[in-house]
């Protein structure tokens, strides 16, 4: 009988944990990273993913004026977080 009391509260939250994948999980704001490669853009309505230049990495930046937002500025040379094994 447990299980029978507890099956409408399960079926409730794996319901809820859907819509939260595929509607939370599927946007990205602006300066993290994107995957370009992908068949949709995965960035916010306003952002385009693009890659910044002289950098080794996509970014979400703004459609108008990537340049401007600072997260998307050229990286001069920065590609991208380092390993400890690097010897830095």
């Amino acid at each position: 009988m447990s299980r029978t009391r507890h099956a409408p509260f399960v079926l409730a939250a794996s319901i809820l944990a859907v819509i939260a994948v595929l509607f939370g999980a599927c946007t990205t704001s602006e300066g993290e990273r994107c995957n370009p490669s992908l068949s949709h853009d995965e960035c916010a309505s306003n952002l385009a993913c693009t890659v910044p230049t002289n950098c080794g990495y996509a970014l979400c930046c703004p459609k108008d004026a990537p340049e401007r937002a600072p997260a998307c500025a050229p990286c001069a040379g920065d590609a991208g977080p380092t390993d400890a094994a690097d010897g830095d």
